[in-house]
């Protein structure tokens, strides 16, 4: 369904792709009730500053990460990243570096439009911080303290804490924290440990939080020393829930 003049329309930028596929993601987005710009990667920047776009898609290119990192550093504008196909450790350094989602060259105008429209429906960070015991989580900066002390975060690690400290003392499944930190399919299990792992570290020194897993369903973070679940047929039905 197309807007009426008065509704407001999202705005997504598009910067380094090729004008063909850049009338068929206009298209699509047409339908969603959404307008696109484009843009050369040069210019995204500037005209990231003068539109204030609701989402970014970028084509992958030398100085891509840079540019993400710019981008990043900005605002917490969702960053859509468009590239070649490749392992989950080339993903996850583009993620780290503060994109949103990757989705590959091969994908339709269709299908980047679904993941578009994914980042559109987040809910904006709000200005009001997390507390779980010492740490905050400062959602606007986003990062994470410790007696005023930054954790220094990247943007991975961050998007992680700050979901696990919007519901502290609940297991947080692991593909819905997947879904929350990375908003693609392409990463797996492995890699969310890879990050959980590194949290830890950076969590080690803080005297009574506790970063839990809950094994074969997921993680939660709380304050004190770990929690058991009440029985194993609780851990069970989360497992089996997880399946």
């Amino acid at each position: 369904m197309v807007a009426s003049p008065n509704t407001y329309r999202p705005i997504v930028l598009l910067a380094g792709q090729d004008a063909l596929f850049a009338a068929q993601l206009a298209a699509a987005l047409e339908q969603r009730s959404a307008e696109l710009v484009h843009c050369t990667k040069g210019a995204v920047i500037a005209a990231e500053q003068r539109l204030s776009p609701d989402v970014l898609v970028l084509g992958l290119g030398d100085g891509n990460l840079e540019t993400v990192r710019h981008l990043r550093a900005m605002n917490s504008t969702p960053i859509l990243v468009i590239g070649p196909d490749g392992d989950s450790e080339a993903v996850s350094t583009i993620l780290d570096a503060g994109a949103d989602d990757y989705v590959r060259d091969s994908r339709t105008a269709a299908e980047v439009t679904s993941r578009v429209c994914v980042l559109l429906r987040r809910p904006s960070d709000s200005d009001h911080p997390l507390q779980v015991g010492a740490l905050v989580v400062h959602r606007q900066q986003r990062d994470a303290t410790i007696n005023g002390q930054s954790l220094h975060l990247t943007q991975t690690e961050y998007r992680l804490i700050e979901a696990l400290a919007r519901q502290p003392g609940r297991v947080l499944f692991h593909q819905d924290l997947i879904d929350h930190v990375w908003a693609t399919t392409e990463i797996d299990t492995h890699s969310l440990a890879v990050v959980v792992c590194r949290l830890r570290q950076k969590l080690r020194d803080v005297p009574g939080i506790v970063l839990e897993t809950i094994s074969g369903v997921g993680y939660r973070l709380h304050e004190g020393p770990a929690v058991p679940l009440d029985d194993e047929e609780s851990v069970g039905r989360l497992q089996a829930r997880n399946n």
